[in-house]
């Protein structure tokens, strides 16, 4: 992603999520929620404005969200003191940056020996190719015995459709190539693959997506 085309999109984001609010959690949320692969920590990365965030709140012990607007970390950090949620914090960090995220991984990883969910949805479509490599470098170093990686995300499927949000950066993903790749190129054991519609369904939209569980090597 060429810099003028990045800092367009972190603007678009920012003014997004001052506007925005969504007070349920997502449909991925819940089904990992409800899961067999839900930890009681929890890593969203991409947070946005913090709806999982919140969803997952509820249930895990710590959560901690990170996203690279300002806007957002800031927001999300006074709603969890307004709603008596201490355990819930937001950090801000560039998704390239994978010396910070390394930290933040290693510190969330440091209180919780039962495990960590690194969480990511509808965030692989968003950033550009070298983002996504450190992102999921930073994910793959970090995956331990009792870790769980959940990611959901825009397939090329959806690339003709149209979309209520549409005026932003997107990288639709070939879904089978990336399953391949988290097996051979990071060493990762892709446990869950589900790819269609009728997943997230919003307003007129009903997006093609992929959901992937995805553990270390045992």
């Amino acid at each position: 992603m060429q810099e003028s085309q990045a800092d367009a999109t972190k603007a678009y984001w920012d003014k997004f999520y001052a506007q925005t609010w969504y007070s349920d959690s997502s449909t991925f949320c819940r089904y990992v929620a409800e899961s067999s692969y839900f930890r009681d920590a929890v890593l969203d990365l991409g947070c946005g404005n913090g709806r999982d965030s919140f969803g997952f709140a509820k249930r895990a012990s710590k959560v901690v969200a990170v996203d690279q607007s300002q806007v957002a970390v800031e927001t999300g950090n006074k709603k969890a003191a307004e709603s008596g949620l201490p355990h819930l914090s937001f950090v801000q960090c560039e998704l390239q940056d994978g010396e910070k995220l390394a930290r933040v991984i290693a510190d969330l990883k440091a209180q919780a020996p039962q495990g960590v969910l690194f969480y990511c949805r509808f965030v692989l479509h968003a950033i550009d190719e070298p983002t996504q490599d450190v992102l999921l470098s930073a994910v793959a170093a970090g995956l331990g015995p009792n870790d769980v990686f959940a990611a959901e995300f825009r397939t090329a499927k959806d690339a003709d459709k149209d979309h209520v949000h549409g005026d932003h950066y997107r990288r639709y993903q070939d879904a089978p190539t990336l399953a391949r790749e988290l097996a051979s190129r990071w060493g990762l054991n892709v446990r869950v693959y589900q790819e269609g519609n009728g997943f997230s369904p919003y307003k007129d939209e009903d997006p093609e997506l992929c959901r992937m569980i995805v553990l270390a090597p045992q």
